[in-house]
């Protein structure tokens, strides 16, 4: 699960171990399992693991935040954007150089947010400062639609998902929030007739909301709006759906 960065002494959550290179977002998903896990019966779950390593994992993650509050995948952000010239890829557009990521960024708050409740006096105020900046980020990215454009999943289904999920733990809400309110109201108006949603792969490449092809409904993007509805401190979702259809 850990790799040790000879040149930096860090350990760090990678997808691959023999792939030697930290990805933001995993560091902050493997982070946050290690944090539930450390308040679970060490019969259960064997025992915690140290807090210097969970130290360097923090380090990592403050060290990948732009000035403009989002963070990166693998490094800083500033590559140039001629590389893109050379992305193979024929699904995922603009990933070839390094940039901030909603996904990424949303990840990384959720993550910090249980790490300062359960270690409140490890770098407390850049944590807190990283936080602020992050929610800034997404307010400040956030489509006039209410949603936002998701590089490594399709598209603006799963990049609203992340960024509510993110706001959320960042203590905003529906009621406190005006993007919270935005995304919640672009979800709402995507409802097929049958209760799902779909979304193309071609919202990806045309930086554009595009529905699947006929119209259709997709399980997971449906599964991941509603969890967006959960997250947004909506309770009364079926009046609210109601609501939207009949206008």
């Amino acid at each position: 699960m850990f790799f040790i960065n000879s040149a930096s002494r860090r350990h760090l959550w990678i997808p691959n171990q023999d792939q030697g290179w930290q990805v933001s977002d995993c560091t902050a998903e493997g982070l946050k399992c290690c944090l539930l896990l450390s308040v679970m019966p060490p019969e259960i779950v064997g025992g915690k693991i140290e807090p210097e390593r969970l130290y360097d994992v923090i380090n990592v993650l403050l060290s990948l935040q732009s000035k403009n509050g989002g963070i990166s995948a693998w490094e800083p952000a500033g590559t140039s954007k001629w590389l893109e010239l050379l992305n193979p890829s024929e699904l995922f557009k603009d990933v070839f150089s390094e940039q901030q990521y909603v996904e990424c960024t949303a990840s990384a708050i959720d993550a910090l947010i249980l790490f300062k409740k359960l270690h409140p006096g490890h770098r407390k105020q850049e944590i807190e400062n990283f936080i602020r900046k992050a929610v800034q980020y997404f307010e400040e990215i956030q489509r006039p639609d209410g949603s936002w454009y998701g590089n490594w999943g399709i598209c603006f289904t799963y990049a609203t998902w992340f960024a509510l999920r993110g706001l959320t733990a960042a203590s905003k809400t529906y009621h406190n929030c005006l993007a919270v309110r935005k995304a919640a109201n672009f979800l709402l108006k995507l409802q097929l007739d049958d209760g799902g949603r779909g979304e193309s792969y071609i919202s990806c490449l045309a930086k554009k909301f595009t529905p699947l092809e006929g119209n259709r409904s997709n399980l997971v993007q449906t599964a991941w709006t509603l969890m967006w509805l959960i997250h947004s401190g909506l309770k009364e979702t079926q009046h609210l759906f109601t609501e939207q259809q009949s206008s």
